[in-house]
């Protein structure tokens, strides 16, 4: 059985367990008829509104202490989103290493934002809290293609990283942590790292 195919079985089980059946049947019916899977992702999400090589949108982000955020007041340093939920593998395995890169290159420019697609708020908190993670999560108890930062962006699936460059521009999704690594080195390079920028 395909990798992509097990995914689809295993969120499909999320989903009835959790009595989103209205949800779990477009699901049901891309396993069987694979050719309607593009179309009911591409229906749900709608087109992205930023892409690669465009502005990213002056955000206010909230986060789960009450905080108000802009993205431009980030302006002038790297920042990654980072879109999560609490049951996914790939995010719990992945948050330990954001973590590492998070304090290596604070200093140096980088910051980072979450975004959680938990749609309940006792399980967004666990995952911070089980994480230590020191950054800004934004949780509106919207998941997925309900969640109005996923639907700019596209974002399908959680695990993924996006970077924003200094200038304020989406260079891509870099969820692969050791290219991640090798970015925030090129962009950062210049920065001294004894420097400290402030939250």
């Amino acid at each position: 059985m395909g990798h992509s195919v097990q995914n689809a079985l295993q969120q499909l089980a999320i989903l009835l367990f959790l009595g989103f059946l209205p949800s779990a049947i477009p699901m049901l019916q891309a396993l069987v008829n694979p050719a309607l899977a593009a179309g009911s992702i591409e229906d749900r999400w709608g087109p992205a509104t930023t892409k690669v090589g465009d502005a990213v949108p002056d955000l206010v982000i909230e986060d789960m202490d009450g905080h108000s955020l802009r993205l431009s007041e980030l302006l002038g340093r790297v920042v990654l989103l980072s879109f999560s939920v609490s049951w996914c593998d790939e995010c719990n395995d992945q948050a330990p290493q954001l973590r590492a890169i998070f304090d290596d290159y604070h200093d140096r420019g980088l910051a980072v934002v979450g975004i959680s697609y938990d749609t309940d708020r006792v399980s967004a908190e666990t995952f911070r809290r089980r994480h230590a993670i020191p950054w800004p999560i934004e949780f509106t108890g919207q998941g997925f293609w309900r969640n109005r930062i996923g639907r700019l962006f596209h974002v399908t699936d959680t695990g993924a990283i996006l970077l924003v460059n200094p200038s304020g521009i989406l260079e891509g999704d870099f969820r692969d942590l050791t290219r991640l690594r090798e970015r925030l080195d090129q962009i950062l390079l210049a920065r001294d790292p004894t420097t400290n920028v402030s939250n």
